[in-house]
């Protein structure tokens, strides 16, 4: 977001392509101040990522070094990307859309696979 005027107004949608096309902590931190960090695990518990859990705000070091830090498993990771393959996240259109963002990330080697 370094590139965005101050002030700059932006959808969701744009936020969510910089969070997941450029890994852009920022856009992370609005939509977890958005939503809730609680709100976000109850539904990761829903669609069974049992073992990831947010716990405080990207880049927040003063959390971390509280203890408080994030946790994800390989095994979430797989299984929500079967889930969103399968459209079993959400409606198929917004799955479909979540398909398109994961195919214009950054990283050309781990999403790829």
């Amino acid at each position: 977001m370094k590139t965005y005027p101050p002030q700059s107004r932006i959808r969701y949608v744009d936020l969510l392509r910089l969070m997941i096309r450029h890994s852009d902590n920022t856009a992370t931190n609005i939509l977890i101040d958005k939503l809730g960090m609680e709100t976000i695990n109850q539904r990761m518990q829903r669609i069974g990522l049992t073992g990831s859990r947010l716990n405080r705000r990207m880049m927040d070091t003063l959390a971390a070094r509280q203890g408080r830090d994030n946790y994800v498993t390989c095994r979430d990771m797989n299984t929500l990307l079967k889930k969103i393959y399968q459209h079993e996240v959400t409606t198929s259109a917004l799955c479909e859309q979540m398909l398109a963002m994961l195919k214009e990330t950054d990283d050309t080697n781990t999403i790829p696979r």
